[in-house]
């Protein structure tokens, strides 16, 4: 940045837009929880949790609610949430219903926002499979309102784990089971 506007960005200044505040901090030693095994900043996350439902071939399906604390302005969730809302439902799609369930996480994920999703209230989430090769497949997903309406959507490319990776591991007991309907 040239001018007056590069000390805005050192640390320990502030800058303020409108109503929303940043300031931008230089810590010399990480906080006491740091983990350096992980490189990063240890945060507290509410789990958002919901059950997901093959429809049709290829297609799973789940309405959720939102809480507000995934807000990014007032009654909006956040774009990132809606991203891996988006993001689970395409990677949910080519698991399949027998007793191995394919696991895939995404090499690319295009998200295209639509409307805002609310908070607090009933959203219908659609994933779609789409082709499918040896070691990847194409996946979409799309959040719904109440109505009907569309509000985002999402096309991913995704690939298999490694078989070596989740072997030895009790799916079961981190809550990776597929339950026959009754």
């Amino acid at each position: 940045m040239q001018g007056e506007h590069r000390d805005l960005f050192l640390p320990g200044s502030r800058l303020e837009i409108s109503h929303i505040n940043l300031e931008i901090r230089h810590l010399e030693k990480p906080p006491a929880k740091f983990s350096p095994l992980l490189r990063m900043w240890p945060c507290q996350l509410i789990r958002i949790t919901t059950e997901f439902y093959e429809t049709a071939p290829g297609q799973v399906e789940t309405w959720v609610t939102i809480p507000e604390h995934y807000q990014g302005y007032p009654g909006i969730v956040h774009g990132g949430i809606v991203a891996a809302v988006l993001d689970e439902t395409a990677g949910r799609v080519h698991m399949g219903t027998g007793d191995t369930p394919r696991f895939m996480f995404t090499a690319r994920l295009e998200v295209r926002y639509r409307k805002n999703v609310p908070t607090g209230q009933p959203i219908r989430v659609v994933g779609q499979a789409g082709p499918s090769k040896r070691r990847s497949a194409a996946a979409s997903s799309s959040i719904y309102d109440q109505e009907g309406s569309l509000l985002a959507e999402a096309d991913a490319v995704l690939v298999d784990v490694p078989q070596d990776a989740i072997a030895g591991v009790d799916l079961e007991a981190l809550g990776w089971k597929i339950y026959p309907e009754d």
